[in-house]
């Protein structure tokens, strides 16, 4: 709430000095109010917040020889990475390792336009250990069962998405009355957001091979900057087709031509008809 004198305002809403010339004099308890922010430094703002839902720039604005802010930044669990203009330089000269902490205390100092002097200092446990993971193996894949329900063909099979999430998807009905794309479960092929681009392979292991139409290319390293899915197609009416099973081999390596493979996987998928 801002303070007047004589109507006149001398405290604003933001807790700054407003209208005051000339005094002295000693003041007791006197705090800044937090603001949120999203994407700006603002130096007129002196402690600011920001919680990051994804990878986010930050620009500045109020700058004043002698101002300073402060920024306490959350990077979530997910330690998302903040970038900073060339304007800010950081003590030391090096840009803190953002993906160490979760939540950092940065002060920074407005000294000229393109000498804005920044400090960090990270708090919480380090992130956790990137670990890549598939399911189900040659002998025991993981395994769907999927219907033609009202679609008129059948399509159905696996995504996997460049945000690590693994994903199953049909044009019919599956377990548990699934359609379209859901998620499987809570699994993931990576713990945490992935760090770098990674790469994974689909080849047909038994049964009914995958179809080129509705796969991204298949017994080739994809790279997984993008979702992909891998998929089979039965021609419908479903009158015309009994039961058939399909099972994939997945494997996803740390580089483009394969030579450390990180994780193997097998999906299951069992199709039937109505005939």
């Amino acid at each position: 709430m801002a303070i007047k004198v004589n109507n006149t305002e001398i405290i604003s809403d933001g807790q700054q000095l407003a209208n005051v010339t000339g005094c002295s004099g000693l003041y007791g308890s006197f705090h800044g109010q937090a603001t949120v922010t999203s994407s700006n430094i603002n130096f007129t703002t002196p402690l600011m917040t920001c919680t990051m839902s994804a990878a986010q720039s930050f620009t500045e604005s109020g700058g004043g020889v002698g101002r300073t802010c402060t920024l306490l930044l959350d990077t979530s669990s997910n330690k998302y990475a903040p970038t900073f203009s060339s304007n800010i330089n950081w003590e030391g000269g090096s840009e803190p390792t953002w993906s160490g902490y979760q939540h950092w205390q940065i002060t920074f100092t407005y000294v000229a336009s393109n000498d804005i002097r920044a400090s960090a200092v990270g708090y919480t446990a380090s992130a956790p250990t990137e670990s890549i993971g598939l399911h189900g193996t040659s002998g025991s894949p993981d395994s769907t069962t999927s219907g033609f329900g009202s679609a008129s063909d059948l399509i159905c099979g696996m995504r996997f998405t460049s945000g690590g999430d693994v994903q199953k998807y049909t044009t019919g009905v599956a377990q548990g009355s699934n359609t379209g794309l859901w998620t499987f479960s809570t699994s993931l092929w990576n713990n945490i957001v992935p760090s770098q681009t990674y790469y994974i392979r689909a080849t047909s292991h038994s049964g009914i091979s995958l179809s080129s139409t509705y796969s991204s290319s298949i017994n080739t390293w994809n790279a997984l900057s993008s979702s992909h899915y891998f998929r089979y197609f039965i021609a419908g009416p479903s009158n015309n087709f009994g039961s058939t099973t399909g099972v994939m081999k997945i494997e996803i390596a740390s580089d483009s031509i394969g030579s450390n493979i990180l994780a193997t996987g097998y999906y299951e998928w069992d199709m039937n008809g109505t005939a």
